[in-house]
């Protein structure tokens, strides 16, 4: 016979096979992708050595160049995508706090809400080895892994 009931569990931080080191910001995502592309439209090099070579190529089984653009621009837009369900959610929060004192006819207690703008300000980071991983906070520091 088997009794069915309420099983809890408690989450684990387990590490990721990634480096804390290769977390990137937004803005240094954005830069490295314009570098990148801005390295990419040089007409000089383009003339002496072909339209896709710049004299200096690495054996195409080494070449990952095209591969870490998309990459960085997958980050990009899922650090996008990101900021704008969190401004989403902001301002879910705020319109509900306003039609439950609107309801109560008073303000409620406690600290407003911020505007989603400034909610979204957060120094979000995505990671170049796993983007699935975060930071985790543990008892001997951070490392970067996930809740299990």
């Amino acid at each position: 016979m088997v009794k069915i009931g309420l099983v809890a569990l408690d989450g684990t931080k387990i590490k990721a096979n990634a480096a804390l080191e290769s977390n990137r910001t937004y803005e240094h995502i954005e830069s490295e992708v314009k570098r990148m592309l801005a390295e990419a439209k040089d007409a000089e090099e383009d003339k002496l050595y072909g339209k896709d070579k710049r004299g200096d190529e690495l054996p195409e089984e080494l070449q990952e160049r095209g591969s870490r653009l998309a990459r960085l621009k997958e980050f990009k837009a899922r650090l996008e995508q990101e900021k704008a369900e969190k401004a989403a959610m902001q301002r879910e929060k705020i319109e509900e706090r306003q039609k439950q004192e609107t309801e109560i006819g008073q303000k409620k207690r406690g600290r407003k809400p911020k505007e989603p703008e400034a909610a979204a300000k957060t120094d979000a980071k995505a990671n170049a080895t796993d983007p699935d991983s975060r930071i985790m906070k543990t008892r001997s520091g951070y490392v970067q892994g996930y809740n299990g």
